[in-house]
């Protein structure tokens, strides 16, 4: 929540820069928060006894919100490329991601043992059988 706040307050600054230098920027700024306790804390009034410790930030976020200068949205783990660097990840969800990232593709997946056999010009199963250990005993 504290962050959520810094940040509002940050791009505030920025869109003020913004219209000073002679852009135009209409429409209140949007932020996004993938953390559900932060946003349903900046979108209903009442306060929990574990959330004293943000109650300032709080405020200052619900003004904000109140005033339209500021619009808070929540974002899933499935839509927030972001999580690639902070959360284990199911496997679809983090190539999903890894391709957003890298500016690949969303189409585009990574198998490596295809990988290797295309740029070797063969397939994978000779490549396996030349690391094959044969056993001493046998």
């Amino acid at each position: 929540m504290i962050a959520l706040a810094d940040l509002a307050i940050e791009l505030i600054h920025v869109r003020g820069v913004l219209e000073f230098i002679g852009l135009d920027v209409e429409g209140p700024v949007t932020v996004w928060t993938d953390n559900k306790a932060a946003y349903d804390l900046c979108h209903r009034f009442t306060s929990a006894q574990n959330s004293r410790h943000v109650d300032r930030k709080l405020f200052k976020m619900r003004e904000l919100r109140g005033l339209g200068v500021v619009d808070v949205r929540h974002v899933r783990t499935e839509d927030n490329p972001a999580d690639i660097f902070t959360k284990i990840l199911s496997r679809q969800v983090f190539e999903k991601h890894r391709a957003t990232i890298m500016n690949l593709d969303a189409r585009h997946t990574f198998d490596r043992s295809k990988q290797l056999a295309a740029a070797a010009g063969d397939s994978a199963a000779p490549r396996a059988s030349r690391f094959r250990v044969s056993d001493p005993h046998g």
